[in-house]
């Protein structure tokens, strides 16, 4: 007998912020090189968000593509599950945000505080119901402000011992 599987992917979406910065951009201000970044981490490049790019603006932006390509709308949506590290405020869940950036007015709603968790194979369970959304995403540079530039040095070179 062939089961069938309790969950899968209906839709995919995606929403990256359009700011590229380079470890040359932080050449310029920074006691740092590309090759010694690349060298500890392996990036070269990492997406910077506006001020008005948050986790809630770009989960809805993915949200809708991937409602799109599942054929299906925010408002059959059962549940909105978010993982970050990063939420928008501590209140409402970013979650609560979304939902009402899409309208998904009949749409369960809670975050997970751990971003990227890679849980979500965990989470699939039809008491979520049949449409649910479920959103990854991180905006670190808001919490640490460009005219401070302990932090991102923390950021681009942690002391290793």
């Amino acid at each position: 007998m062939i089961q069938r599987p309790i969950a899968y992917i209906a839709g995919l979406g995606v929403s990256i912020p359009e700011r590229i910065v380079t470890n040359a951009d932080f050449e310029k201000t920074l006691d740092t090189s590309d090759q010694w970044i690349v060298e500890r981490t392996g990036i070269r490049e990492r997406r910077f968000a506006r001020p008005d790019e948050t986790v809630s603006t770009m989960g809805k932006d993915a949200a809708v593509k991937a409602l799109c390509r599942a054929g299906t709308t925010a408002s059959e949506l059962d549940g909105i599950i978010v993982a970050t590290a990063t939420p928008d405020s501590p209140l409402p869940s970013t979650a609560c945000q979304i939902q009402a950036l899409l309208g998904a007015e009949r749409a369960a709603t809670f975050d997970i505080a751990d971003g990227l968790s890679k849980r979500g194979d965990r989470l699939q369970h039809p008491a979520l119901g049949r449409h649910v959304d479920m959103i990854e995403g991180e905006v670190h540079q808001h919490r640490f402000p460009a005219a401070d530039p302990a932090p991102q040095v923390n950021a681009v070179r942690p002391v290793i011992p």
